[in-house]
């Protein structure tokens, strides 16, 4: 749901009128697959913590978990 929101595709390609576009401005167009990757790879870890219950279910404790990860690198939960 979060990859279809931005407009990505499993293989970090953007939709012409993607959501991600507006995020991805900032950077060089070279480093937009490699940006997009970063957030599918977290994406992906992120949905399997939660199906494995691995993550608080309260949403402000999930939210500070998820604002004290880094996108370059694995999640942790960090509680």
């Amino acid at each position: 749901l979060f990859r279809l929101g931005l407009g990505c595709s499993d293989a970090g390609d953007l939709r012409d009128d993607a959501r991600a576009h507006v995020y991805l401005q900032e950077l060089a167009t070279d480093h937009h697959r490699d940006a997009c990757g970063m957030v599918m790879q977290r994406a992906r870890e992120l949905e399997a913590m939660l199906q494995r219950k691995e993550l608080p279910q309260d949403r402000m404790q999930l939210l500070h978990v998820l604002t004290h990860n880094r996108l370059d690198q694995p999640l942790t939960r960090c509680l």
